[in-house]
């Protein structure tokens, strides 16, 4: 048998639960995320995934979910522009226009590290993690070096992720001009003040859970942390083995 990760493990051994106990149910395969009714759930997972062992146990396993960092940014513009308002400052009080080879190289490097380091934080290479401890869903952020903590409570806040999107549009005896467009991007879902997105085609949260204890936030355009759409239905296994989410049932 294929060993899973525990995260999928756990999120196997609830999704089996809840589909023995609500067989008239969508729930989400834990492995490929495909809609499948409850009751056709063990029947999936033997023809499309054979070599996934649904008897394994991940309860005691600990969950940890890896992401990207969509927070540090902020982190990164706000130091660069202090650096520039530093630079600024300088020349303001030292009265001159130009700086001297000593004092573009003191203020010029740590400009450039800064500027560099928040280009670094617009990419995707910046991880971020999530942690289920106990009672709590624990943010790591900013390299680990941060983080936040949030009780496992409800109500539990689900809505869209929206993006920018440039859109080129011909203006008659003119040129191209490309101008930003709201788009959605994404679905949420949000516990204690973490925002967790997971991009492109959501979860069919709605099709799954039922909305006790669930709370429409609509559209967000920031968040803290995006994860595949994998880890997000493991995610939400895992709130529904802590009682935060209930299965929806077929004439909900």
């Amino acid at each position: 048998m294929t060993l899973t990760a525990p995260t999928t493990r756990a999120a196997l051994s609830t999704a089996l639960r809840i589909a023995g106990e609500h067989p008239s149910a969508m729930l989400a395969c834990p492995v490929c995320t495909a809609n499948i009714k409850a009751q056709n759930l063990e029947r999936h997972l033997r023809k499309v995934h054979p070599d996934i062992d649904p008897e394994a146990n991940g309860e005691d396993a600990p969950l940890l979910w890896r992401g990207v960092d969509e927070g540090l940014w902020r982190v990164g513009l706000a130091l660069l522009v202090l650096c520039m308002v530093g630079i600024t400052a300088f020349l303001v009080v030292s009265g001159s226009s130009t700086m001297s080879s000593a004092e573009s190289l003191a203020l010029g490097v740590p400009a450039l590290i800064l500027f560099m380091f928040f280009g670094l934080t617009l990419t995707p290479w910046v991880p971020a993690w999530l942690t289920i401890e106990g009672e709590h869903l624990r943010l790591s952020w900013g390299f680990g070096i941060l983080s936040r903590s949030a009780v496992l409570e409800a109500p539990i806040t689900v809505g869209v992720v929206t993006v920018q999107r440039m859109n080129a549009v011909h203006i008659k005896g003119a040129d191209y001009n490309e101008h930003a467009e709201t788009v959605r991007g994404g679905r949420y879902l949000e516990v204690g003040g973490i925002r967790v997105a997971t991009k492109g085609k959501g979860t069919a949260f709605g099709k799954h859970w039922s909305d006790d204890g669930v709370k429409s936030g609509g559209r967000r355009a920031r968040w803290q942390i995006s994860i595949g759409r994998e880890d997000m239905v493991a995610l939400e296994y895992a709130l529904a083995e802590r009682g935060l989410l209930r299965a929806r049932a077929q004439n909900d």
